[in-house]
């Protein structure tokens, strides 16, 4: 089964931006939430996978399509589940997925 490995930083800040704080979040918590099974289309072996992490307050999903074991699109995106931060800032991100 695939998953994600390496980590990605980010930084969440209150709504009042009195406080910062930098969270690192390793590949390993990411779910596989769908996708995952190959697809042969015109002689091309091509993957969709949607992994996603549930932090306090905030969840992070990673969308996307391997095609011939080459990463063809990739998008990290967050996404507020309790109104206590203004703002998910993505510092770095070192996420690769590993058969």
């Amino acid at each position: 089964m695939s998953q994600l490995v390496g980590h990605v930083d980010v930084e969440l800040i209150s709504q009042d931006e009195t406080n910062y704080q930098k969270v690192t979040i390793t590949g390993a918590k990411f779910v596989l939430e769908s996708g995952g099974e190959p697809v042969i289309e015109n002689g091309k072996k091509s993957t969709w996978y949607l992994f996603k992490y549930e932090g306090a307050g905030f969840d992070l999903t990673v969308d996307f399509v391997e095609i011939e074991s080459r990463i063809f699109s990739y998008e990290l995106k967050s996404q507020f589940v309790r109104d206590q931060f203004k703002s998910v800032s993505i510092l770095e991100d070192e996420l690769d997925l590993d058969d």
